[in-house]
């Protein structure tokens, strides 16, 4: 979780912010401009919000299921092929676009393949690391509640698999035949996978269990979650099949559907549960207004691709920035402090997190939308800010879950047990 931090701190949230900021100067100009800001989406889709899913997943799943951790050893082995795969693929993609001579390129175009091949391979140790944890026994559990879930998390990570595994075999074969490492159409493939098929139902899952918790929302409607997770997966096998033929959007429609079950099943927009002498005032609940916006950014996200891929840079970043990121930082601030077995600093951190989370989300969707015909300037300076506010809340999480500035646990913290 360290890493992920780390890698949406420098890679992802500065470096969107420095790639504005260099159009505004006037340096954005040339290949390396492009394949520098592929390289930041990749460390914030795989590195930011992939790690942090794998980390806290890792942790949440086998106490979820009553089962031991995975093995620390071969989940340790993962993470270094992980973060090595993602810091090749990080520093050869740039350089693919503007190295010299024609054999530097060459040799930028082969690391970024064992860059995703490395992806692939930790992938493939966490994962089977964490399978193996959870069928000890040789059973899954018995909770309906808890069995419900399993499917999400089943999806989640056989498509990081997915993914992580055709990345490098895609790469492989246009290395071979001269060709660009990885076409646009290929690419965005797979971001949808990622987004869709492996974020969005972990990240639903742990809702289904953490906001009853933490939000105090009432009980998850198992039925209405399991057929919003099936018109998620009908959504997004018909868009990868039928995007672009000009059509009715059926694929669009049922994703669409999904964020609204999903929504609805989780009750976050509803009335929450009062409890004797704690009267609920959202306006006051800051954990609660992190999942709320959460969910209205996820909810967003849903209409606008409907429209089609004209706001694909909208809908990702509404889904990246908006649903994922104020996720993490709402239930992240009380789920990694008691993996760490240190206390929740709260208060101003959380408050600070939610209002330049949600600030970074709108000035970057917002002069993104298409036909808005903002200033150019305007649009570069908004980029630029939007990275700067994003960079901000990640530095308030950071110091809040302890990643900064650690703290151990004192004798009021039961945060770890209430996972």
């Amino acid at each position: 979780m360290r890493s992920s931090i780390l890698v949406g701190l420098t890679a992802g949230f500065a470096t969107g912010s420095l790639l504005f900021a260099s159009l505004l100067l006037g340096f954005g100009t040339g290949l390396w401009w492009p394949a520098t800001a592929r390289a930041h989406g990749h460390a914030q889709l795989f590195g930011w919000a992939g790690l942090m899913v794998i980390g806290v997943g890792l942790r949440f799943l086998p106490r979820l299921a009553s089962k031991p951790e995975p093995n620390a050893a071969q989940v340790r082995r993962g993470f270094w092929f992980l973060l090595f795969g993602l810091v090749v693929r990080l520093g050869s993609r740039p350089a693919t676009a503007i190295a010299e001579p024609e054999t530097v390129a060459r040799v930028a175009e082969i690391a970024w393949v064992i860059g995703a091949a490395g992806e692939f391979i930790g992938a493939v140790l966490v994962v089977a690391a964490l399978a193996k944890a959870i069928t000890t026994g040789g059973t899954l559990p018995t909770n309906p509640a808890i069995r419900s879930l399993v499917p999400f998390f089943g999806i989640s990570f056989l498509s990081l698999l997915a993914v992580s595994g055709i990345t490098p075999v895609l790469g492989l074969l246009r290395l071979t035949n001269g060709e660009l490492l990885i076409d646009r159409t290929s690419s965005d493939g797979l971001i949808l996978v990622m987004f869709y098929g492996f974020l969005i139902p972990a990240s639903v899952a742990m809702s289904a269990r953490l906001f009853p918790l933490y939000v105090r929302t009432r009980p998850a409607k198992l039925q209405l979650l399991r057929a919003g997770l099936i018109l998620l997966a009908a959504g997004v096998v018909l868009r990868l099949v039928t995007d672009g033929d000009g059509k009715l959007p059926i694929g669009r429609l049922l994703i669409l559907a999904s964020t609204a079950s999903f929504a609805a099943s989780l009750g976050i927009f509803g009335p929450r549960r009062e409890l004797p002498r704690r009267p609920m005032r959202l306006w006051r609940d800051v954990t609660g207004l992190h999942a709320l916006s959460a969910y209205a950014w996820l909810l967003c996200a849903g209409a606008v691709q409907v429209l089609g891929a004209a706001w694909q840079d909208v809908e990702r970043h509404l889904l990246g920035a908006g649903f994922v990121t104020m996720l993490i930082f709402g239930m992240g601030a009380h789920l990694i402090p008691g993996f760490g077995r240190r206390t929740i600093r709260g208060g101003l951190y959380l408050w600070a997190t939610l209002l330049l989370g949600n600030l970074a989300v709108a000035i970057r969707v917002i002069p993104a939308i298409p036909d808005l015909h903002l200033p150019v300037q305007i649009e570069r300076s908004a980029g630029a800010a939007a990275g700067v506010a994003g960079l901000m809340a990640l530095t308030f999480f950071a110091i809040n879950v302890g990643v900064m500035f650690p703290r151990n646990a004192g004798p009021d913290d039961d945060t770890s047990s209430r996972t």
